[in-house]
């Protein structure tokens, strides 16, 4: 501060924490205390969601039994079908529970980011149609060699899996398109400040 004269007569300082004042105007701070507590959550839901997983490869395991023993009889395919079907499943929930971990225990991730968002929902609807494919696929073979009167039933399932692809690839492409569109009007805001 000066006087009239411009004479320093002393100077005014505010000390304050910058981190903790950026988190409470972006009411941030209630949050990162819960943190941990809901990492914990994610953490059983994703050992629970990895013990289901190795479930069902167990049982796709003890399913394929019957093609090593004699018992099984050589054109009786429902157990390879099982089997592929139960890894399939295992695979898509074991995919579920990696998700989980890394994006929600492992990544420091900023929920207000869309591509962060986008990429979370990207990951686990592909991790869904990719097992719904698959499954399409089967009962098409299922279907065709035991049951043809169904057949509808999976090319139904195929086209739905084809209308998620869609789907998808129209929020993907929609969700990258508006973020681009967000970071250009940042850099005019920056660029129109003086």
């Amino acid at each position: 501060m000066r006087d009239e004269a411009g004479r320093l007569l002393g100077l005014v300082v505010a000390d304050s924490e910058l981190d903790r004042a950026l988190s409470l105007l972006e009411e941030d701070d209630i949050r990162r205390g819960f943190e941990p507590f809901f990492k914990i959550f994610y953490v059983l839901f994703s050992l629970g969601l990895l013990t289901v997983s190795m479930a069902l490869g167990g049982h796709a395991l003890l399913s394929l039994g019957t093609l090593w023993t004699s018992k099984g009889d050589f054109g009786d395919f429902s157990a390879p079908f099982q089997a592929t079907i139960l890894f399939t499943l295992a695979l898509a929930v074991f995919d579920l529970a990696k998700t989980i971990f890394e994006e929600e225990v492992l990544l420091r991730k900023d929920i207000r980011r869309h591509s962060t968002t986008r990429r979370t929902l990207t990951r686990f609807i592909a991790a869904i149609l990719i097992a719904v494919s698959i499954e399409g696929l089967m009962l098409v073979f299922k279907f065709a060699m035991d049951a043809p009167q169904h057949l509808l039933l999976a090319v139904w399932l195929l086209l739905a899996a084809a209308a998620l692809l869609v789907a998808l690839g129209l929020y993907v492409f929609l969700g990258a398109q508006a973020e681009v569109m967000l970071l250009r009007q940042r850099e005019k805001s920056k660029k129109a400040e003086p």
